[in-house]
């Protein structure tokens, strides 16, 4: 699996679920959160932290606004 791969599993992955799959779900949750705060982190170079975070939540939104694109077969 690439980088991509595994962004995009977290990304997508278990975003609806059974509830007996609560918890892996509150996992990958707590991974999105985390690559979103380590975009966030790194614009802080450039960025004030206000700026810098919803700078970060939405690129994750477009990163995965991509991915389901990809995923039903967006080229």
């Amino acid at each position: 699996v690439t980088t991509s791969g595994k962004a995009c599993l977290i990304s997508n992955g278990m975003i609806m679920c059974h509830p007996d799959n609560q918890a892996v779900a509150e996992t990958l949750a707590k991974r999105r959160a985390a690559f979103r705060q380590a975009i966030s982190e790194q614009l802080l170079r450039w960025l004030p932290e206000p700026d810098a975070h919803n700078l970060a939540r939405y690129l994750v939104t477009v990163l995965q606004g991509l991915s389901v694109q990809a995923r039903d077969g967006a080229t």
